[in-house]
């Protein structure tokens, strides 16, 4: 008995359903990700927030840029 990944070189398809297949999966995991990630930072109250530099309206973007620019001394 032969497996997915033994038949994706088989068939003509196989290879480019194979590759669409792991391009969706990580897809989805990246949009857990940042799913996760904006709901941590939203349970966070205003102060907290202020703290880290970060609007509470700026979650979103945050979360789907992570712009690593900002250093620790840097001013909010």
């Amino acid at each position: 008995m032969t497996t997915m990944i033994e038949n994706q070189g088989k068939t003509p398809y196989g290879g480019m359903l194979a590759r669409a297949i792991l391009v969706s999966v990580s897809s989805a995991a990246s949009t857990l990700r940042e799913w996760r990630a904006a709901r941590r930072l939203s349970r966070l109250d205003d102060a907290a927030l202020k703290d880290l530099c970060i609007s509470r309206g700026n979650i979103d973007w945050l979360v789907r840029h992570r712009p690593d620019e900002h250093q620790d001394n840097e001013p909010c």
